[in-house]
């Protein structure tokens, strides 16, 4: 083998070599990408994210025109050492175009005769946009001290066409779990 034939061969390995390293590469920032950032649809014990830790959470198939959305519990980002925090959350997806997307989202608890609005709820709006399906607006996160009932989360989704509210599954507090903080 000649110098010419043998530096040709080198640098042919090489580039084949550069090229798995890409490739590997790709690959490994891929999967990252799926670790780092899950899937908003997906059920987790990811902070931020439709708990998994309830069954049914988070509700799904309603229509609001031809947006379409998710609502339920959502996981805790900071329990404090002697509880958790009380967080609803609602996600909304759109098709089309709506020069205004609105939500609400609120917690309801069951007082023994019908479901009450606990405290405040939290609104959103976008203007001119599809609706982005990647995040959750969620409620303020409550303490709700030694209360234990029967918990939904309730949200008004609205576009410039059409409106309507939506309940998720409902939930009781575990009484095995610490008091919420």
């Amino acid at each position: 083998m000649n110098i010419s034939s043998w530096t040709s061969a080198v640098a042919a390995a090489s580039r084949r070599s550069r090229a798995a390293a890409a490739t590997a590469l790709a690959a490994l920032v891929l999967g990252m990408t799926v670790l780092v950032a899950p899937s908003a649809s997906a059920s987790s014990p990811t902070p931020e994210y439709f708990s998994s830790l309830i069954a049914g959470n988070p509700s799904t198939g309603w229509l609001v025109d031809d947006c379409y959305g998710a609502i339920g519990f959502v996981f805790d980002l900071n329990p404090t050492p002697t509880g958790w925090h009380h967080i609803g959350g609602v996600r909304v997806n759109c098709i089309s175009r709506h020069s205004i997307i609105s939500a609400t989202v609120a917690l309801y608890y069951w007082n023994g005769n019908s479901w009450v609005q606990h405290l405040n709820g939290k609104s959103g709006v976008l203007y001119n946009t599809t609706g982005s399906g990647f995040g959750i607006l969620d409620t303020p996160h409550y303490c709700v001290g030694t209360f234990r009932g029967w918990w939904t989360v309730g949200a008004t989704v609205s576009t410039e066409r059409a409106s309507r509210t939506v309940f998720s599954e409902q939930a009781p507090d575990p009484t095995s779990a610490p008091l919420p903080c």
